[in-house]
């Protein structure tokens, strides 16, 4: 598994495509590396449904919980719109 887990590593420092490189951080969360995880989620480029969806399919429950919590708070922090779907209009 840890041989595994490298190769995730190596190959989503190499690709470009922001998707391909979600797909590989949440395969390597999965996994266990959370710190590589955490230090990329908030830059992680794409729509907040393929996001979700990919959070939903391969973390666990109080970790996607806490990503979620985390992805929200950063978009409305920095003015994103696309969290208004996950919190309402009436949410602060």
């Amino acid at each position: 598994m840890d041989n595994i887990r490298s190769i995730n590593k190596d190959i989503y420092r190499e690709v470009k495509n922001p998707y391909l490189q979600l797909f590989l951080i949440l395969m390597i969360e999965k996994d266990g590396g959370k710190d590589l995880f955490q230090s990329v989620i908030d830059q992680t480029v794409v729509n907040i449904f393929d996001f979700v969806t990919l959070a939903c399919k391969f973390l666990d429950k109080d970790t996607l919980f806490s990503v979620l919590q985390k992805k929200i708070m950063f978009s409305v922090k920095s003015g994103n719109l696309d969290a208004v779907p996950l919190i309402g209009l009436n949410s602060p």
